[in-house]
């Protein structure tokens, strides 16, 4: 829409702006939901069809404001073209089978950290790296944290290694480390990983791999000792 334009209603705006039509009934829905109080705010992602054809995506947020008798007043919120998320996103996922093929046959198992929802999705190969008995793949980051038992010289060292990735400071994600195996002994893993950023360079999306280096760091450790 022009700079300079001013929408009045709301009717208006759907008749300015082309909605995909799909969308625009999952868009009202959650509109409808959240001034009935079903949800805490509103929050949904559409596409817009631009007049020369091309589609963008839209992430909208917001929230409505009631009197004191709960009834809905007024609604403000912000919204962002994610477009180039999304053209990620598709793209990541149509690599994650090439790149689960390609590793499939050495000691390496993935993950997938969606930063937003602070979901982890975490490889069958890579559990059993761990000594796990393979489980749910998709789980929450807290509940693979409880399971995970770093060695107390490392543990502040990830935390460093990780926090500067994601602040931009490095231009990768990779640290080695000490995991107590679930036979009890202390393994070497070496995790690295990349993030996809958004048009201001915030991470919402990383992933990556894990090996055991375990049989290279005690070689290492035999040749210092020699």
């Amino acid at each position: 829409l022009p700079a300079d334009e001013v929408v009045t209603t709301r009717s208006v705006f759907l008749q300015r702006v082309r909605l995909h039509s799909t969308d625009l009934e999952a868009l009202q829905r959650r509109v409808d939901d959240h001034l009935a109080g079903s949800t805490p705010r509103l929050e949904h992602e559409y596409r817009i069809l631009l007049a020369d054809g091309t589609v963008r995506w839209v992430q909208s947020r917001g929230q409505v404001f009631r009197d004191a008798d709960g009834r809905p007043l007024r609604m403000a919120g912000a919204s962002v073209d994610i477009t180039e998320r999304k053209r990620a996103d598709e793209a990541l996922q149509q690599s994650e089978q090439r790149y689960q093929l390609a590793i499939a046959g050495v000691n390496q198992g993935v993950w997938d950290w969606d930063l937003a929802s602070d979901m982890v999705f975490m490889s069958a190969r890579a559990q059993e790296l761990f000594g796990r008995v393979p489980g749910p793949q998709l789980r929450p980051r807290r509940e693979w944290i409880a399971n995970w038992d770093y060695h107390a010289e490392d543990r502040i060292r990830i935390r460093h290694v990780l926090s500067a990735y994601l602040r931009g400071m490095t231009r990768t994600f990779e640290v080695e480390y000490r995991m107590r195996h679930a036979s009890g002994v202390w393994r070497w893993y070496h995790d690295r990983g990349l993030a996809l950023r958004d048009a201001e360079g915030r991470p919402y999306r990383m992933a990556g791999s894990i090996e055991d280096v375990t049989d290279r760091k005690e070689a290492e450790a035999q040749r210092d000792r020699l």
